[in-house]
């Protein structure tokens, strides 16, 4: 059987718990297995950056973020980080206005200050949710590692079917899918790394 969507997933899981009466819980089991993937792993194919421009003091963070790493701002062609502060020490640059330097963070916003003196633009670097299948039927981590989604989906109907003898198969099999989605990625991390080579200077 295919594993390319959640078409695909939903049928599958279906087969693997052998059941043909699980069809409304299904759905659910994924999508508890989604906010596990979202809790667990940070691949290279999460890392995202989003562009604005920024004019006021508080900007929405974007909707899929799950772990902010940085912010930047760019003045005179320069990009330059902001540096984070809590909210508590953001409160005395607030009040000043000019080219922000610094931003602490808020429920789904973050704060600049000073605040802005004219547009600028900015970008946000982090790490995002894979998009649910129920809305996106397809996206990397399904394309790349549909055993992952599986043994997943597997795992999360455990609750459900209670004294299931395969939960320790299903529990083993998952663990194992993302050890090796997890060393794969690491590879890539590395491979994709700039080498520099020093040249030697002969007298």
């Amino acid at each position: 059987m295919s594993l390319a969507n959640y078409a695909d997933l939903k049928a599958a899981v279906a087969n693997w718990l052998n059941r043909t009466d699980l069809t409304a819980v299904i759905p659910d089991f994924i999508a508890l297995a989604e906010v596990r993937f979202n809790r667990e792993l940070r691949l290279n194919a999460q890392d995202t950056v989003t562009t604005g421009t920024v004019s006021t003091q508080v900007v929405p963070l974007p909707s899929d973020l799950i772990d902010l790493k940085r912010i930047t701002i760019t003045a005179n062609g320069a990009e330059r980080d902001l540096r984070y502060v809590t909210p508590e020490d953001f409160d005395g640059f607030a009040a000043q206005a000019g080219r922000p330097f610094v931003y602490t963070s808020m429920t789904n916003n973050f704060a600049v200050a000073p605040g802005p003196d004219a547009a600028y633009p900015y970008a946000i670097y982090y790490s995002a949710k894979f998009p649910a299948l129920a809305t996106a039927s397809t996206n990397w981590l399904m394309t790349n590692a549909p055993d992952v989604y599986l043994y997943g989906a597997l795992l999360e109907a455990s609750p459900y079917l209670r004294d299931d003898s395969r939960i320790t198969v299903w529990a083993q099999a998952y663990a194992k899918a993302i050890a090796a989605l997890r060393e794969q990625d690491e590879n890539m991390r590395y491979s994709n790394a700039n080498i520099a080579i020093r040249a030697e200077r002969w007298a």
